[in-house]
Parts: structure tokens; sequence; C-alpha cells
């Protein structure tokens, strides 16, 4: 299931100019800016990320950020966390979205990201894999949301997807 159409290259733009990569075209990598567009749509949490919040792995802790080339600071509001549903989870392949479910039977967790094939869509990735998993600092995660909807989605979160 997908939200935007490979051509819809002006909301992209939009995610974009939430982030460090104002001005950007939509062929900028743009899963960091789909993240900080939707924080930037919350009354608490608009401009949680003042970094390279375009970067996936400035979306992780310090540690994480380190292994970008560019170098961010990680997200100086967030801070690591257990999975629940909305947690900002990055990825080793340099890729960050939202945590939406899990499928146990393939143990991994669903989510939901912009940049896969240049749309917003479902991935999953094995439990496990993912270097960190976050949410703001002063966020206090809601009992419901710490237990994830069973999906049957097994959708490609890869690299290649991302790119």
């Amino acid at each position: 299931m997908s939200y935007i159409g490979l051509t819809d290259q002006e909301q992209v733009a939009k995610y974009l100019n939430t982030t460090n990569r104002k001005g950007d075209k939509h062929t900028t990598p743009w899963c960091g800016a789909f993240v900080a567009w939707c924080f930037d749509q919350t009354k608490d949490y608009k401009q949680t990320n003042k970094g390279l919040n375009a970067l996936a792995f400035d979306w992780g802790p310090k540690e994480v950020a380190d292994k970008s080339r560019h170098k961010p600071d990680g997200w100086v509001n967030g801070e690591k966390s257990g999975a629940f549903y909305g947690a900002v989870i990055v990825l080793g392949y340099s890729h960050t979205a939202f945590i939406i479910g899990k499928n146990t039977k393939r143990n991994k967790y669903v989510f939901l990201g912009g940049n896969q094939s240049d749309e917003i869509k479902y991935g999953t990735v094995t439990i496990g894999q993912e270097l960190a998993i976050m949410k703001p600092k002063k966020y206090t995660i809601p009992v419901e949301n710490k237990k994830l909807k069973e999906m049957s989605i097994n959708a490609d979160g890869s690299y290649k997807l991302s790119r």
C-alpha cells in the first residue's frame, strides 16, 4: 500500500523544506525528511530534531549518527526506547521510518516510511537488525502503544528500496 505517487514531487519538496535540506529536489533521499515533516505536524514536537535531520542516521543517538560520512550530531532531543507504535526506527542501510506493528511469524517489525521506491509505504525488518529505536525525550509512551499490532505484512525493507 502506498500513499504518494512517483510524480508527487511537490509533496516531497514540502518534506525536505522541514529539514536542513530545504530547497532540495525530490531526487534527494527523503526518508529523514518524511520523519521530520511528521513531527512538524504535531503540537508538541515541532522542530524536535534541528540537526542534519534529512539524514536517516541523525534520527538515532550520537553513536549511530557517527556511522554517517556526513557526521550528523544525532537526535539530541531524542532517546533510545523499546519498540512501540510510532517509535522512530533507524536502519543500518541509512533509512528511518516509524514502527507501526510486528509480524511475529517472520520475527519482523513493520514500519511506515518515506523514500521507499520513492513512495510512502510499508517495509519490514528483522527484529534485532535495527541500529536504534527512538522517541522524543519528553514523550511518555502510552501503555496501549507498547503492544504492537500483529500484521501479516512482509514487505521489502532493503537498501535498494530506499535508493
